[in-house]
């Protein structure tokens, strides 16, 4: 059985995470959408086969439907994480949210509070930190290649 996920913000990150759990992997079901740019909807609608009905403008759209489906990938804008996400996780979806989750310690112990009380698995993205190319770039400095480094900015 595939797991149902709701995409929170439509751009690139999240759209890559749906692309693997979807066509690569086969795991994952677009079930609904949420992004103010028409485009980004548009996108995901043929993409992801979501049908446009589905596709919302705003969270409380899909919120009103009550819980649709098992999971969130949140990839809103930095500054919309917490607004986006405590709804959801108050209506017991467990999410993939990216980082930086926020630079407010009370918005943080909020969030993990939220996903404790509803039993809701909240999951961080920390992948670049990962990626091929970071990889190569700390093997190049560690190997001193270019030379002794005064800062990194």
């Amino acid at each position: 059985m595939k797991l149902k996920v709701i995409l929170v913000g439509c751009g690139d990150r999240a759209c890559v995470y749906a692309h693997f759990g979807v066509h690569e992997f086969q795991e994952m079901e677009i079930v609904a959408a949420v992004d103010p740019d028409e485009v980004r909807r548009e996108y995901v609608h043929e993409h992801f086969s979501v049908p446009l009905d589905r596709c919302y403008k705003d969270i409380d759209e899909v919120l009103s439907q009550g819980k649709i489906a098992d999971a969130v990938i949140n990839g809103t804008m930095d500054f919309l994480h917490i607004k986006t996400s405590i709804p959801f996780l108050e209506q017991g979806y467990d999410m993939l949210l990216e980082k930086p989750i926020t630079n407010n310690e009370e918005e943080l112990l909020k969030l993990a509070n939220t996903a404790k009380e509803h039993h809701c698995k909240l999951m961080i993205c920390h992948v670049l930190r990962f990626s091929n190319f970071y990889r190569e770039i700390k093997k190049t400095l560690l190997s001193g290649e270019v030379g002794d480094i005064i800062n990194i900015n």
